[in-house]
């Protein structure tokens, strides 16, 4: 290296990537998915995710885990719809402001991500109406913790979603 008399470090790059971190949020359809596997994915192994874990401890589970897929396929439609509308919306843009769109951006956004905030609440109430009622000796199980964590985890995606309408 030459000789210097100072040194440069261009790091403007690295603030804007940490500022737009730092204040912004995402959604995306994976990653919601993500968040309800932790509750429950089925193969053709089994089932598999926290309540899965909690029907093993708590016979009653079952009722819950039909009750969450119905709340799930609920939620996977309202998905689907929104995905749909923003594509529309979206055409050839990759980026586009709620406010500059405001009748399109009601149909594409507002009412599904409202069916779909809705159903994760649904989702949240059930779930955690039924491990409050878990006996204590149960309560204490990872499993539960692991249905706590997930529930609050898919509570901030549903206040996200409200923050659309």
């Amino acid at each position: 290296m030459p000789s210097y008399s100072g040194l440069i470090l261009d790091e403007a790059h690295a603030i804007e990537s940490s500022a737009t971190s730092l204040f912004t949020e995402s959604l995306s359809l994976f990653g919601i998915q993500r968040k309800m596997s932790r509750l429950l994915r089925k193969s053709r192994k089994g089932q598999f995710g926290s309540l899965s874990k909690l029907a093993r401890l708590c016979p009653d589970a079952q009722a819950l885990i039909q009750g969450y897929e119905s709340n799930a396929r609920d939620l996977s439609a309202a998905l689907d719809d929104l995905e749909a509308g923003s594509m529309r919306l979206l055409g050839k843009e990759y980026s586009i402001r709620l406010k500059d769109c405001a009748g399109a951006a009601e149909s594409a956004f507002r009412e599904p991500s409202g069916r779909a905030q809705r159903a994760m609440l649904k989702i949240s109430v059930q779930v955690g109406d039924f491990l409050k009622s878990l006996p204590e000796e149960i309560a204490q199980e990872g499993a539960v913790h692991e249905t706590h964590l997930a529930i609050r985890s898919l509570n901030d995606t549903a206040e996200l979603l409200g923050r659309l309408k």
